[in-house]
């Protein structure tokens, strides 16, 4: 999944020489596992987390490579410790961040556990187990209503970057 459009803000947490800084960035761009940011201040290389505005937990990542662009301003590229970048992060990305603007279209992997949008992994977990007990090949279900519902249980996980 590749995201490029608008920018939105968020923060970068890290320790450089045993003190703990923090640096306000936009997010530019994210594509798999890595993403490209401007922050203000040079960001020294390795563990990192991320905030972003209006996201329930920072992710962990690793800053590979920190170049000036400008006066003051730097190309932060980072890859995540682990994942992909979550479905809502490259949904922000493209539409322009929460609220306002046009809707994005809901994902078919959503759409097959009849959700109408992007929501937590409790959510998808919960639509997933309802339906998988009308659709086990045990409970009278067939085979292919099974594997398509786990498939799109497992393409939902990835959109919202949680691990299996």
């Amino acid at each position: 999944m590749s995201a490029t459009a608008s920018a939105f803000g968020c923060d970068v947490n890290f320790t450089a020489q045993g003190r703990n800084g923090v640096v306000r960035a936009e997010l530019a761009a994210v594509e798999g596992e890595t993403g490209d940011m401007v922050v203000d201040a040079l960001v020294p290389l390795g563990a990192i987390r991320i905030r972003i505005e209006g996201a329930a937990a920072p992710l962990q990542a690793i800053a590979e490579r920190c170049q000036p662009i400008d006066i003051g301003k730097y190309r932060l590229r980072v890859r995540l410790d682990h994942g992909v970048w979550p479905y809502e992060v490259c949904r922000r990305l493209v539409h322009g961040g929460f609220g306002g603007g046009e809707e994005a279209p809901t994902p078919a992997c959503f759409r097959d556990l009849g959700l109408a949008g992007v929501c937590s992994r409790e959510i998808v977990e919960g639509a997933f187990a309802s339906l998988v007990r009308k659709a086990h090949p045990d409970r009278g279900g067939s085979v292919e209503e099974f594997v398509k519902l786990r498939q799109a249980y497992l393409a939902a996980l990835r959109h919202l970057g949680a691990r299996r």
